[in-house]
């Protein structure tokens, strides 16, 4: 029994070269395993995310339903979702008062809504370039990067006073 090209040509190499060969067949194939594994056990994180989601598109349903005012044409929610993004994404530079400049634009549980729903879930990242944990839905980013520091609890409580003078129901 002949045995293929690819195994005579492998066999020949030398043992730097089959290593060479070897650990990016072994790294792609633990990279597609973990993708695996996280696709099949997602985190509490990835669960939280995608229940609010959820939770959220069902609200903007039934706030439109009750006729809840949309202030905003439906372009300016990703351009809010993305301003809050921006100012939480990197360590250094961070803008924590253009998040809740942003936050204090919506005025209605449906500006809200559709903000959150905008955000999605979106990645974390050190530095802008080392990703930190899993992906987070915009109440829980705020609230790690803004509710964990004793200096700026001050703007998650900013945030959540100014939404409950609005009537907006949702919390940071």
């Amino acid at each position: 029994m002949e045995k293929g090209k690819i195994y005579n040509y492998y066999k020949e190499l030398p043992n730097w070269g089959k290593g060479l060969v070897a650990v990016p067949i072994v790294a792609i194939v633990g990279f597609v395993g973990y993708k695996i594994y996280k696709k099949l056990n997602p985190s509490q994180a990835e669960k939280k995310a995608k229940q609010l989601l959820s939770s959220v598109t069902n609200d903007i349903i039934e706030f439109k339903k009750r006729g809840v005012p949309q202030t905003y044409p439906d372009a300016n929610y990703v351009t809010f979702a993305n301003s809050i993004y921006e100012g939480m994404r990197y360590v250094i530079g961070d803008d924590y008062n253009q998040v809740v400049d942003t936050c204090k634009q919506l005025k209605t549980n449906l500006d809200a809504a559709l903000t959150i729903a905008a955000f999605g879930t979106k990645q974390n990242y050190a530095f802008g370039l080392v990703p930190l944990g899993d992906p987070m839905d915009m109440l829980t980013f705020i609230q790690t990067e803004l509710g964990n520091e004793w200096w700026y609890d001050n703007k998650v409580k900013q945030i959540n006073d100014y939404w409950n003078s609005k009537g907006i129901t949702y919390r940071v």
